[in-house]
């Protein structure tokens, strides 16, 4: 991977800019560094939580180390050369993530999750899920540069959510995921069932309906 590939990517997520950061060039969002990085120099810096950082070094041990800053680990420091593109893509997309601002819905649609038994909270790509036994139900996540929800649904019941108009199709989901924009007024008596719902599509046969 190249640092001019790296800048297009970074500077096609929403709202990112570049601008001098001390004798390196910087990547920000809201005024905050997601990235910087040293054209004279074969790594880039990518500024990310640390729930997201682990992971990402136990993947990839040979093109990401631990960027220290002050005795502390802040992010990753990344080797371009011979790493994957998508690779880099996914830290660079979660440290932007990381940097928005956090979402009040996000926050109620966490503590609904995690009410219910058995629920865990991993990162995946980047981004918060909520899972029972193993198996993703609620993504917490930001498309086209907005906060949004995804719910695992039934077929039927994702086009019947689309077709009303406040849900759109996730782009990944195969037509087994809806998604609601989180920065908007939202129906959380629908919210809240939906969830409860796609809780239970994910818990194996002989739990589902306890």
């Amino acid at each position: 991977m190249t640092l001019t590939q790296v800048r297009k990517f970074a500077l096609a997520l929403a709202g990112a800019t570049e601008s001098p950061h001390f004798e390196r060039t910087s990547f920000r969002i809201n005024g905050k560094v997601f990235l910087t990085a040293l054209p004279s120099e074969p790594y880039i810096h990518v500024f990310l939580p640390e729930e997201q950082r682990e992971p990402a070094l136990a993947l990839h041990p040979k093109h990401m180390s631990k960027l220290l800053w002050g005795g502390k680990v802040v992010g990753l420091r990344i080797l371009l050369q011979g790493a994957s593109v998508r690779a880099v893509n996914d830290v660079i997309r979660a440290a932007w993530e990381a940097r928005i601002p956090t979402n009040k819905a996000f926050a109620r649609v966490r503590d609904l999750c995690l009410a219910l038994p058995g629920t865990t909270e991993t990162s995946s790509w980047g981004h918060p899920n909520f899972r029972t036994t193993k198996r993703i139900f609620v993504a917490l996540e930001t498309i086209k540069g907005r906060p949004s929800i995804a719910i695992h649904l039934a077929a039927d019941q994702v086009k019947q959510l689309c077709a009303e108009g406040t849900f759109f199709a996730t782009p990944y989901g195969k037509g087994l995921w809806a998604s609601v924009h989180a920065d908007q007024r939202l129906n959380w008596r629908l919210l809240q069932k939906l969830i409860n719902e796609s809780y239970q599509l994910a818990l194996p046969p002989k739990r589902q309906g306890k």
